[in-house]
């Protein structure tokens, strides 16, 4: 495998590096190899994404709607039950 120097990296990049290692438990150089391979959509055993990412914003309004409607009797408190 190739070795790849990167210079002049500014600091807030640098800082949202480690940001982002810290959250994904994983190193620094482990995002980068990530993100490169998503950058070039070249697949790598660095690109696989351990969160729930793909899944966050993908419902409308009408989706949550529908889901709180649905959901509605499990919010209801029956006193007797606690009787």
């Amino acid at each position: 495998m190739k070795t790849l120097t990167v210079r002049n990296v500014p600091d807030s990049v640098a800082a949202k590096l480690s940001r982002r290692a810290t959250i994904m438990s994983s190193s620094v150089n482990s995002v980068v190899l990530s993100l490169l391979s998503d950058a070039v959509a070249e697949p790598g055993p660095f690109s696989k994404k351990r969160d729930l990412s793909e899944f966050c914003g993908v419902w409308t309004d009408f989706d949550l709607d529908e889901f709180n409607k649905a959901t509605m009797s499990t919010r209801r408190i029956d006193q007797s039950d606690w009787e």
